[in-house]
């Protein structure tokens, strides 16, 4: 288990976790639940109060970096931008994020077999098989409890029916997918219904829409 494990996973997951996997723990587990999932012991530090979000909690003379593992090759990694400086500002967590170089699955394979897992991983919904072996073989923590314990105000922030789609058979979720629509915006007696082509909300289309053009350039590029 990395040393990171506490402030990382145990308070910064409320805010900042926004991708379709998690990962803070380096070997799987032995035995299993009733659901064939495996039986993990978590550390046993103070929860975090449940009366402002989680991250407030971290001691303002935080500096680490964690490893975010991104298990797609074609994945540009991002230099420091608007997003990673508010993430080191309320945190004091800086991000180096990896990624393998063939999307064989042999990086991540071989990070398992090493016991040398990063402190986040991200995998591709469509690889379910990747995402159930880590969830059941303990290679994963489960977000529930994770929230439970040191992020209440995740909850907050992840909508029931997200959690409840992406839940296995124990209903705990061991990812928080990247990008998601949930009900809980859609009026009372509409669907979500598919037009066959790319979708966005109009008040953030508009929005978008707003800020280019105060930010574009003499080219019109921004």
């Amino acid at each position: 288990m990395k040393k990171l494990f506490r402030n990382f996973c145990a308070t910064a997951i409320a805010g900042l976790m926004i991708l379709s996997g998690a990962a803070c723990s380096k070997d799987g587990g032995g035995e299993v639940d009733g659901n064939n999932m495996a039986k993990l012991t978590y550390p046993d530090f103070a929860e975090t109060p449940v009366d402002k979000d989680s991250w407030e909690y971290i001691p303002e003379d935080t500096d680490q970096t964690i490893e975010w593992y991104v298990d797609v090759s074609s994945w540009a990694i991002p230099t420091e931008n608007a997003v990673l400086k508010k993430i080191k500002e309320k945190t004091g967590i800086s991000i180096r994020f990896v990624t393998p170089v063939q999307d064989d699955g042999q990086k991540l394979s071989t990070m398992i077999a090493g016991g040398d897992l990063p402190d986040v991983i991200s995998v591709p919904t469509s690889k379910t098989q990747t995402l159930a072996s880590l969830a059941q073989q303990g290679y994963v923590y489960d977000i529930d409890t994770l929230q439970e314990k040191w992020a209440p105000s995740l909850k907050d922030h992840l909508p029931e029916d997200v959690h409840d789609w992406w839940a296995y058979g124990n209903n705990k979720i061991y990812g928080i997918p990247n990008h998601y629509y949930s009900y809980e915006d859609i009026p009372e007696g509409e669907q979500l219904q598919p037009n066959g082509g790319m979708m966005v909300r109009e008040d953030l289309f508009n929005k978008w829409q707003e800020i280019a053009e105060k930010k574009a350039g003499s080219d019109g590029k921004i």
